[in-house]
């Protein structure tokens, strides 16, 4: 597996010499390489946020993408609180079976991901998005979900969402963002500190 640098390189998106600037700033401001990429104007949040996706095999969304919107009529709101949302930048896209598909910008957290199974009572499908994108979905779908929005038709729900999830991975194959299934996460008792 490629490391974020060196997948920006060589999509062309950095330079070598703006690589080697972005890793000694992030090592001396002690912020992640792509944050560093960012501050000294190199690059975008998408650009970063779709290396991601691509090192770590975890979908992109995003509002140009329209994966990055959470489905009416699956009480979403009520799955993960506006609260909860905010502080932890997640996004609730949509409840299909016993999966709750969620947009994140470090989807590498895993006691973020973790918290959410518990919060939810389900597993979790992660989605790589933008701090940015994930600020303004919040905002379009907790202030302006309304009472009539939640009593939409559930089954309407869960087809759409069916569809947006293989709209995402089909999309995800393209060569901006191979999407592949999540590996198996090691075990807690496997993981060491």
């Amino acid at each position: 597996m490629s490391n974020l640098a060196e997948i920006l390189v060589s999509s062309g998106v950095l330079t070598e010499e703006q690589r080697d600037k972005a890793q000694k700033a992030a090592v001396q401001s002690r912020c992640a390489f792509g944050e560093a990429a960012v501050k000294l104007g190199f690059t975008k949040e998408d650009d970063i946020a779709v290396a991601l996706s691509k090192q770590l095999g975890i979908p992109y969304a995003s509002r140009e993408n329209k994966i990055l919107k959470s489905e009416k009529g699956q009480n979403l709101e009520k799955v993960v609180p506006e609260n909860y949302a905010r502080e932890n930048l997640v996004l609730p896209l949509f409840v299909d079976e016993n999966v709750l598909a969620v947009a994140l910008s470090d989807p590498d957290n895993v006691m973020l991901i973790d918290n959410l199974k518990l919060l939810s009572g389900h597993e979790i499908q992660a989605f790589i998005a933008t701090k940015t994108q994930i600020l303004k979905a919040i905002d379009e779908f907790y202030l302006g979900s309304s009472a009539i929005d939640t009593t939409l038709n559930a089954k309407k729900g869960k087809t759409t969402s069916r569809r947006r999830l293989r709209a995402a991975r089909s999309a995800s194959t393209s060569t901006s963002s191979p999407w592949t299934p999540p590996a198996p996460r090691p075990s807690r008792s496997s993981t060491r500190f």
